[in-house]
């Protein structure tokens, strides 16, 4: 009865909030529940806290309640909540609230204070009448939402997403939900309705899969929104970025639900983005020309989206500007099935925007360079729903292009462009496309192609036995195009001329017809590689492309006849064989090739290669040989950061390494093998020079690497040996009796052997090295066996240091050259640069009969290699000597002097320990 009168009360013990939800931790709350009725109404009164002992268990995680406290009193169809708090271990709610069910009013003050910020909301809402206002300030977005993820319900992405920054939101209402929902009153002015505003200085939003270089950040941010629900205005402005790319936008639009209405309706007045890449150099700016309306409706089993026609303008960092307008759009959901229908066109896009965008990319595109002032036009039509029709072109409006090439002034000529038209349609499963191009100076191409294609459950989709069928001809001249295939500094040229037919099914294609080029050149500044004169013949038969010739000669030497270059020929044959994959078998011969022509590395070759792949594995065999070859070594090689040096850059942070999913993941590169072997003699005439180093080289190599494709080291085995070589260390230029170098895997550490002496002097000194290319042995040598500063004194001054004195003397040049590097020293420098093999200086000093010697400077030079030359004068005397060499064999020299004093002596030298 409703004058009913009764109370009650609970105890409550060992209530645990997880056993409700996982977001919530393990603490059991304790507590009591009581109600009481009078006069038709319920007053209760729930208090929970914290249970005076908790159960063992392991460490808190999720959200650990510490108090709930409810007080008011229940009136149907109101509700009053004199007092609500509710509080965890880092966080409170507490505030007022009182609720109308039955007409959907309500008042209140709530506020809530979070880790990294604050909320606050106070007012009163009902039908015709409210007022209030609310207010959300965030100082640590982070912590925000790493609490928030805690709380049941919220999106799991939540959880795994970092953000960072500060935002504030700030906003008011003022009206009942009639007002707000309501369009203004015929002649009268609407409500205020809502008013908001968002400012975010600074935020940062990162998904755990992402690097920290791609994370998304919005800064500046500034939005505004006021309006009734059905006519809201937002204005809206800021910067978004991710990585080196730069967003700026600036909107104004207009838009909202009417009343009881599932549809809603917007107006877009402004918009305006602007894009900057670091990896792009240049602005790239989007405007709306003309306001578009949108248009969202929820239909029967389904949604429907509708925009009206608009224009919008873009501009890039090179001159022009491109038009696309488009018409009405309509995209409609029924069930699991969906429709488009889109039409529009481009007006006046640049062709040079093409190349502008592949340069910054890397893509091979770039190595075109186009340029000139071509524009184009383009259209589109496109209907998709039980049937798919596209009408889509792009075809030249005016301008011209200017293409490489090698023969005209400044290296590039006009083409004469009369026809550029590229076209698609459908017309339900069948797809046609075309290529029109027609120049005075850059050929012909045209082409034609068609399909066909299924509809399934996922779409539209291209299936393997959908028949295809097309045609290509082409006549291209000699310009640089060929370039486009080339890595970045090379450049191919050539003629072509292709005639081909297309049939059968995607899967299996068949091919037909003929393919040659003549006139071919590879080129490479930087490398040094310069081949001419070349020539192609293929034929298309089926899925197997034939080459029956294909030519390239080296360039010519100098005056010589335009054969004396040589040539490379090759012959075989590629094919695709459906389940294995690609298979070719293509063999070449060099017969004395030209292969690079650079000043410091000249290099003559002759040999056979042949390359076969099978489906993922790739064969090579091969024998090569040098027919001549001069490599210039360079003095000093190019400064590299130590090991312990990292530098890193916020422009460009490699993406953290993904883990492999297992060990049978792999992709195809992964699958691919190969089988390398190729030997390599180093013919008769193949000379080094440079650091020191002058003299032929001997022996041959052979180059295998077996095994998965980007994981097997290519190993070296052999042997090669100095022919008649000399060494230049400590000043002194050294013959090479003994060099070997054995390969026996890794190309760059081999063992060692090497045995300098120095000539034309009773004593055997000279350097020996050994051990391996990475870590040497460096000794000095002597025969028969000397202390180390004898040694040295002998391959520095030619004698004896007890015998001359002439200890600071050794140590001054030894110093010179370890400081001078590569073993020159100051004095082995200025006697290369003088053309000399010997320039050094003794100083004054007493011999062992007690008389002295004045300071000396000698030149020397070798003649040929048993014959030397030098001239010594005395610094204090006014002649000099001149002395010559002559080893008549390995123990007996003839020298003779003369100057100062004159003589001719037989040296016979015997060795013995």
């Amino acid at each position: 009865a409703a004058k009913a009168a009764w109370q009650g009360r609970v105890d409550l013990r060992n209530i645990d909030p997880a056993r409700m939800h996982t977001g919530f931790a393990t603490a059991v709350l304790d507590g009591h529940a009581t109600a009481q009725s009078a006069a038709g109404a319920v007053a209760f009164d729930v208090d929970l806290k914290p249970a005076a002992r908790q159960a063992a268990g392991s460490p808190l995680q999720g959200l650990r309640l510490r108090e709930v406290l409810a007080k008011g009193r229940w009136a149907a169809p109101l509700l009053n909540l004199s007092t609500l708090k509710l509080r965890t271990d880092d966080a409170l709610l507490q505030g007022q609230l009182e609720l109308q069910t039955a007409n959907r009013s309500g008042r209140g003050d709530l506020r809530l204070n979070l880790p990294g910020g604050e909320a606050h909301l106070r007012g009163q809402l009902a039908a015709t009448q409210g007022a209030g206002e609310f207010a959300l300030g965030l100082d640590d977005a982070g912590k925000a939402a790493r609490w928030l993820a805690q709380w049941p319900g919220m999106l799991a992405a939540l959880a795994t997403t970092s953000v960072q920054g500060q935002a504030r939101l700030a906003g008011r209402w003022q009206g009942g939900w009639n007002a707000l929902e309501a369009a203004a009153p015929s002649g009268g002015k609407a409500s205020p309705g809502l008013q908001a505003t968002l400012d975010v200085p600074r935020l940062t939003i990162r998904s755990a899969d992402q690097a920290p270089a791609d994370a998304l950040a919005f800064r500046t941010l500034h939005a505004e929104l006021s309006g009734p629900l059905h006519a809201l205005e937002l204005k809206a402005s800021g910067e978004l970025a991710q990585g080196q790319r730069r967003i700026q936008l600036q909107t104004q639009a207009t838009g909202g639900r009417g009343a009881g209405s599932s549809e809603w309706q917007a107006r877009i007045a402004t918009l305006s983005l602007q894009l900057q890449d670091g990896m792009r150099p240049g602005t790239w700016t989007a405007q709306v020309r003309q306001a578009f309306a949108l248009n969202f409706k929820q239909v029967a089993n389904g949604n429907r989206l509708e925009t009206g026609s608009g224009e919008l303008l873009l501009n890039g960092p090179v001159p022009g500007t491109a038009r696309i307008q488009w018409e009405p759009l309509l995209w409609q959901q029924n069930g699991s099935a969906h429709s488009w229908r889109s039409a529009g066109r481009i007006q006046d896009l640049p062709m040079v925007w093409i190349d502008t965008l592949a340069s910054s990319t890397g893509s091979q595109l770039a190595n075109l360079q186009l340029a000139g002032n071509m524009v184009f036009d383009g259209a589109w039509n496109l209907v998709a729903a039980d049937t798919l029709r596209l009408q889509a072109s792009l075809e030249r409006k005016s301008g011209d292009l200017s293409v490489l090439s090698e023969e005209a002034a400044g290296g590039r000529i006009d083409a004469g462009v009369r026809q550029a038209r590229a076209t698609l349609s459908t017309e339900g499963d069948n797809v046609r496309a075309s290529l029109r191009w027609d120049s005075e100076r850059a050929g012909q191409v045209q082409a034609d192609f068609s399909t066909r294609l299924s509809r399934g459950g996922e779409g539209w989709r291209w299936p393997g036995d959908a028949p295809v069928g097309g045609n290509l001809k082409a006549s291209l001249p000699r310009v640089g195009a060929w370039s486009v295939l080339a890595p970045p500094g090379w450049r191919i040229r050539g003629t072509l001329e292709a005639n081909a037919n297309l049939a059968g099914i995607r899967q299996a294609p068949q091919w037909s017809g003929q393919v040659q080029a003549d006139d071919l050149a590879l080129r490479s500044v930087v490398e040094g590689i310069e081949l001419r004169d070349g020539r192609l013949r293929a034929s298309l038969r089926g899925q197997r492309l034939e080459l029956t010739e294909f030519t390239l000669r080296g360039a010519p030497v100098a005056g010589g006849a335009p054969a004396s270059g040589g040539q490379v020929t090759a012959t075989g044959f590629a094919e695709w064989v459906p389940g294995s994959g690609l298979r070719s078998d293509v063999q070449a011969q060099a017969q004395a090739l030209r292969a690079s022509l650079r000043a410091d590395r000249r290099l003559v070759v002759s040999g056979q290669l042949r390359a076969q792949t099978e489906g993922p594995k790739l064969t090579v065999r091969g024998t090569l040989k040098a027919d001549q070859a001069v490599f210039v070594l360079p003095e000093d090689s190019t400064p590299t950061l130590g090991s312990d040096v990292v530098v890193r850059s916020r422009a460009a942070i490699p993406a953290p390494a993904q883990p492999a999913a297992s060990a049978s993941a792999t992709s195809p590169a992964d699958e691919r093998k190969v089988d390398i072997s190729v030997a390599f003699d180093m013919g008769d005439d193949f000379r080094i020079q440079g650091r020191g180093l002058s003299t032929r080289l001997g022996g041959a190599l052979n180059l295998a690497s077996v095994g998965r494709a980007g994981t097997t080291a290519a190993r070296v085995t052999g042997e090669l040996r100095t022919v008649r070589g000399s060494y230049r260390a400590y000043g002194q230029a050294l013959e090479i009796e003994t060099g070997i170098l054995r390969f026996s895997g890794p190309y760059d550490n081999p063992a060692l052997d090497v045995l300098a002496i120095r000539p034309n002097i009773t004593q055997r000194v000279g350097v020996q090295i050994t051990g391996s290319a990475l870590s040497p042995r460096i000794r000095l040598y002597a025969e028969p066996d000397l202390p180390d500063a004898e040694k040295l004194a002998w391959l520095v001054l030619g004698r004896s240091a007890a015998s001359g004195g002439a200890e600071a003397a050794v140590l001054q040049q030894a110093a010179l050259a370890l400081l001078g590097g590569n073993g020159r020293g100051l004095s082995g420098g200025l006697a290369e640069a003088l053309g000399l093999d010997e320039l050094s200086f003794r100083g004054a000093a007493s011999n062992s009969e007690g008389s002295a010697s004045a300071a000396t400077v000698t030149l020397g030079k070798r003649l040929t290699r048993n014959f030397y030359v030098a001239y010594e004068r005395s610094l204090a005397g006014t002649l000099g000597s001149f002395y010559i060499f002559y080893d008549l064999s390995r123990r007996l020299t003839l020298r003779a002097q003369a100057g100062e004093k004159s003589a001719v002596d037989l040296i016979f030298t015997v060795p013995y320990d």
